[in-house]
């Protein structure tokens, strides 16, 4: 590693530097840029609580997982608290809402 990691430096290099430590791998990547970076569209893709909500059978791949999430973009992160946080019986209805269809006009 070059030095410190300063989490106060562009996203993306962040997300470099953080991948070059070892034992870090792109869960933890993903997680701190959504808790500590504040990226409203970071995505812990290969979380197996999000590969298993997004699906009623077995837990889908990271790969499909990531897919899936597409629809959510740019705030992902807030998609990922939402299905930890959601029951499985809620789940559905979730997944298939877009971006392009939640209003975020405020009144």
């Amino acid at each position: 590693m070059r030095g410190p990691t300063r989490l106060d430096a562009e996203p993306a290099e962040v997300r470099e530097r953080l991948l070059a430590i070892k034992g870090i791998g792109p869960w933890t990547v993903e997680y701190v840029a959504m808790r500590a970076l504040g990226d409203p569209d970071a995505f812990p893709a290969s979380d197996l609580g999000l590969r298993k909500a997004v699906s009623s059978e077995q837990p889908v791949s990271a790969a499909d997982s990531e897919a899936m999430a597409a629809n959510w973009r740019p705030v992902r992160a807030y998609a990922a608290i939402l299905l930890w946080r959601l029951p499985p019986t809620r789940r559905r209805r979730a997944l298939t809402v877009s971006m392009a269809e939640v209003d975020f006009a405020t009144e």
